[in-house]
C-alpha cells in the first residue's frame, strides 16, 4: 500500500489504474508514470534526462477542471548530460 498524491488529494495506489510510459530520442530520455481513476487523469510524474543542451523552461496551465502545476525539483549537468525532474498533477 502506496499513497499517491492525486487532484483527490491522497489516494491509496491499490485503487488506481497505473499507466507508464517513455520517450527516447536524441534529444532526450523521458518517463513517466500516470495514475487515473475512472478513466480521469489524476497524477502524473514525469522525469526528463536531457542528452544535449536545450532551452529549458516551465509552465502551469489549467484545461477548466483541474489546475495543473509544474514543481523543477532538481536541474544539474553532469558529464555533459543535463537532467531536471519535475511533477505535473
Amino acid at each position: 500500500m502506496a499513497l499517491v498524491t492525486t487532484t483527490k488529494g491522497e489516494m491509496d495506489d491499490s485503487l488506481l489504474e497505473k499507466k507508464e510510459g517513455f520517450v527516447d530520442n536524441d534529444n532526450e530520455y523521458t518517463t513517466w508514470v500516470e495514475y487515473w481513476l475512472d478513466g480521469e487523469l489524476v497524477h502524473r510524474s514525469v522525469h526528463v534526462t536531457l542528452k544535449q543542451a536545450v532551452t529549458l523552461s516551465a509552465e502551469g496551465a489549467s484545461n477548466g477542471k483541474h489546475p495543473s502545476n509544474v514543481h523543477v525539483v532538481h536541474a544539474r549537468v553532469d558529464d555533459g548530460y543535463a537532467q531536471l525532474h519535475h511533477w505535473h498533477w
